[in-house]
């Protein structure tokens, strides 16, 4: 949420809450309904297991696409919840619920304390470090083209447009690879015939130099020519290092 999320409005970062809220809300419901709880951790559990094994049918035969490896996360929920359903089980069969008020508050919620306790350490432990960073940062809404000296470079790097912002209308961003082989006929960010991850075969660096996109961005940078003009370029590692800055000084 700190590293990307903090943009715009308030709720931009929401988002990146749900996973932990949904994990403590399962966390309170089995600790308070043992039972409950631990059939809908099976559940969610079993249902991201077949989820994340791929598993289909090609050419009438079943198949897996990926190894156990997600099973070693996803998977041990499902024993997770079984032991919860244990705890329903044991918990019909322990002392009276007045010998349980003998005991100090503290004892009596030690399970919800520490279910809530920890998460709450680690979010003021994150943002003791990263709130102090993302409220100081500064954004002076220009999005043009920017001229960078200093820390050893001169450039000028492209304004918002095709060679700045790469996001494609499907809501996600190309791989370097599909950067770099975008004058590739047919001229595009569509996958290159040979090339990808089916074929095995990725951009290499000399390819990126012939083809990258930045080729064929205009002279103002906001369009994409049908031919390469050679007017902007990709930059280096080492241009890249050294042109970020943050409140004046070398980042």
């Amino acid at each position: 949420m700190y590293h990307e999320g903090w943009w715009g409005a308030w709720y931009n970062r929401l988002p990146y809450l749900i996973p932990g809220t949904v994990f403590l809300t399962l966390t309170l419901v089995a600790i308070t309904w043992p039972r409950l709880g631990g059939w809908l951790i099976i559940l969610i559990g079993g249902a991201f297991t077949l989820f994340f094994m791929d598993i289909d049918i090609v050419d009438g035969k079943l198949t897996v696409e990926r190894d156990l490896g997600g099973f070693l996360v996803s998977g041990s929920a499902v024993v997770l919840g079984a032991l919860f359903l244990l705890e329903g089980y044991f918990q019909r069969h322990r002392a009276s619920p007045e010998a349980a008020t003998l005991k100090p508050w503290w004892l009596r919620n030690l399970r919800y304390l520490l279910a809530t306790g920890l998460p709450l350490l680690i979010v003021i432990s994150f943002s003791a470090v990263m709130l102090p960073v993302v409220l100081t940062r500064v954004d002076d809404g220009d999005r043009g083209a920017r001229l960078i000296e200093g820390n050893g470079v001169t450039l000028i790097w492209a304004p918002e447009g095709p060679g700045w912002n790469w996001k494609q209308p499907w809501g996600g961003y190309p791989s370097w690879h599909r950067v770099a082989l975008y004058g590739m006929p047919p001229v595009g960010m569509e996958e290159k015939p040979g090339y990808g991850w089916e074929a095995g075969k990725y951009a290499t660096a000399e390819e990126m130099a012939a083809y990258n996109l930045c080729r064929y961005l205009s002279e103002d940078g906001l369009t994409l020519m049908d031919t390469p003009q050679d007017i902007w370029r990709m930059p280096t590692v080492d241009e890249y290092v050294r042109s970020f800055s943050r409140h004046g000084e070398n980042a």
